[in-house]
């Protein structure tokens, strides 16, 4: 008992020392990284001309080339991947552009984790304090009171990972490393990988041997998705209902794991609630005329598993792959795989 209350305790002056959202009384170190959402907004209202279409999603799709959808879609186009995208940020997102931003969206290009209707997943920090985005999050409780929040945040996960962040952002300042940049149309690079990539430096296998096995319950957390959550299906066919009565179009698929990774999950039975995100996902935008194009395992779309930084994350190459199978269909799929075949 006694060590349980240590390292709670030691976790609570962690996050009131490191004070990573600025809930507390120390400024010993910089507030977590710049809120991305907010981030990304500002750079799409200045974005001339402005955007006609976006890229939704999690930090899966942030490495999406908004380039290779402008070969597709008329008009400009923006990336607005979020980290840690749910479903409620996907609707969020999309009003904030064109109901507060007042940008003119045709057409959404949607990259579905199967994550993001994980009732046990909280609806991540920075989007709550963003008030051009959290107004959006209409059917989020919202803990407004700084009280509650400087009490309920106190030995979270949620803060304690940020607090973290902040220290290894601190670290590699000093290193001078940078780890991504975002491009003024929302690409995300990752400069620090592919620095190393380049360097020879690059492991992926180890990456991948160090984070598979913990991926389920840390960041997937099976344990506490017993069912899909029916608030972030609300929050799909608010953003569906929204598309349909203004003019836009969705093109949507799911996001891609690591062979490896479905080698652990494929030996969970609880990961059986995988199949059923598929399923209903699928129901909701099959009632919008929406097709779901399914990239969960790479086959789907010619992928390949030495291009991933790690066992969610997608190298350029994979990622033009996914948009060719999006867009390009079954012979763009075929043309790929047989010129694969030759080489």
């Amino acid at each position: 008992m006694l060590p349980f209350v240590l390292a709670l305790v030691c976790i609570a002056a962690l996050n009131i020392y490191v004070n990573p959202f600025r809930l507390y009384w120390s400024m010993r170190f910089d507030a977590a990284a710049t809120n991305l959402r907010l981030q990304k907004y500002e750079l799409a209202q200045r974005m001339q001309p402005p955007p006609q279409t976006v890229i939704l999603g999690s930090s899966r799709v942030m490495a999406m080339d908004p380039a290779d959808i402008e070969r597709y879609l008329p008009g400009p186009c923006f990336n607005f991947g979020m980290q840690a995208g749910a479903a409620e940020d996907y609707y969020a997102a999309l009003l904030s552009l064109t109901e507060g931003a007042g940008l003119p969206i045709r057409n959404v290009v949607l990259g579905i984790d199967l994550e993001a209707f994980n009732p046990s997943a909280p609806t991540i920090y920075e989007s709550r304090y963003f008030p051009e985005f959290s107004r959006y999050l209409i059917h989020t409780p919202l803990a407004r009171a700084r009280l509650s929040d400087q009490l309920g945040l106190l030995m979270s996960m949620q803060q304690t990972d940020e607090s973290l962040n902040v220290l290894r952002r601190a670290f590699r300042r000093e290193l001078d490393v940078e780890l991504v940049s975002i491009e003024p149309n929302g690409k995300a690079i990752q400069i620090a990988r592919e620095q190393a990539i380049a360097a020879g430096t690059f492991d992926l296998q180890r990456i991948i041997a160090s984070r598979v096995r913990k991926y389920p319950s840390r960041s997937l957390r099976l344990g506490g998705y017993k069912r899909v959550d029916p608030v972030r299906l609300l929050y799909l066919d608010d953003l569906l209902n929204y598309c349909d009565e203004h003019g836009i179009r969705v093109y949507a698929f799911i996001t891609p794991y690591h062979p490896r990774l479905w080698d652990v999950l494929d030996q969970l039975p609880e990961a059986a609630i995988l199949n059923d995100v598929k399923a209903q996902v699928q129901e909701h935008l099959a009632a919008h005329g929406v097709e779901l194009h399914d990239f969960s395992h790479i086959v789907s779309f010619g992928g390949d598993p030495q291009q991933f930084y790690d066992e969610i994350h997608m190298r350029p190459d994979n990622i033009h792959r996914v948009v060719e199978a999006l867009f390009g269909g079954t012979a763009a799929l075929q043309a790929r795989q047989g010129s694969d075949a030759v080489h």
